[in-house]
């Protein structure tokens, strides 16, 4: 089974050059993806806060969409979520998509 540690965060070179403007690593944000057969979960975390926000995306339209049971009220991003709230979020997933993973992304 998936867990939060098998998503692969990455930097990208704008943030990483404000990283070092500012000298601070706390501020920079990066980004992690895994494909769940036709969707694709975005997570984002901000620095050293422990937060994360995440988004899920339509792998064909490349648009937002809210799964019930995902996604709540009427936001394509759920903001202020931690390391175990984003696990939830990807077992979900996993057998939405019947277990059809790609975590290249």
């Amino acid at each position: 089974m998936l867990k939060f540690d098998d998503l692969t965060f990455m930097v990208d070179q704008e943030q990483q050059e404000l990283a070092n403007v500012l000298g601070d690593t706390a501020k920079v944000m990066s980004r992690a993806r895994m494909t769940f057969g036709q969707y694709i979960l975005s997570v984002i975390h901000f620095g050293k806060t422990g937060m994360y926000e995440i988004a899920v995306i339509d792998a064909e339209t490349d648009k937002f969409v809210r799964l019930p049971g995902i996604m709540s009220g009427d936001d394509d991003v759920m903001p202020y979520m931690t390391e175990p709230d984003v696990e939830s979020i990807m077992k979900k997933l996993y057998f939405i998509s019947e277990g059809k993973v790609d975590a290249s992304n």
